[in-house]
């Protein structure tokens, strides 16, 4: 199930993620697995406070996807091997929630794709696929914590030109 689409403003996020290109098909268990790893990474930075589990896709090809996977923090942390620093700009996005499996997030993206195609979406055309600002999901659902996917609840947000 997809919410009415809305338009929110936020501010810079630092986040700490490992980089991954994934088919789409094979997207939900990278981002389960990378997100694993992050968590065992912050677990030995006793200093890293993490907020949120995030997807940030960074280039859409036909074929793949290019993501950064991890967790916003508190405060900025340096990454380091596997590791790195980003920052989710802030500014004006559209956003639509998602509640379900997250494997069905692709339903959401679908949806907001659609909506309002006045809005102008912060992406750029490229040779090898689209360049994306702030295309990013929100995983505010811990499945560790609510074993019914169901009820797992996400968020996608599209970064919208300034």
């Amino acid at each position: 199930m997809v919410s009415d689409p809305d338009i929110i403003t936020t501010v810079d996020r630092p986040y700490i993620c490992i980089r991954a290109m994934a088919k789409y098909d094979d997207l939900p268990t990278t981002i389960s697995v990378g997100l694993g790893h992050v968590s065992m990474w912050l677990n030995s930075h006793p200093d890293a406070k993490p907020d949120i589990a995030i997807a940030r896709y960074r280039r859409m090809t036909p074929e793949a996807a290019a993501v950064d996977i991890g967790f916003t923090l508190a405060e900025p942390l340096i990454g380091e091997g596997n590791f790195h620093e980003g920052i989710l700009p802030g500014g004006r996005y559209a956003m639509i929630k998602h509640i379900g499996p997250y494997d069905d997030l692709h339903q959401a993206h679908s949806v907001l794709n659609d909506w309002r195609p006045d809005l102008l979406r912060d992406v750029s055309k490229e040779p090898e696929g689209l360049d994306w600002t702030g295309l990013v999901d929100i995983y505010a659902t811990n499945p560790k914590g609510e074993p019914d996917p169901t009820r797992f609840e996400a968020y996608v947000l599209q970064k919208l030109k300034d």
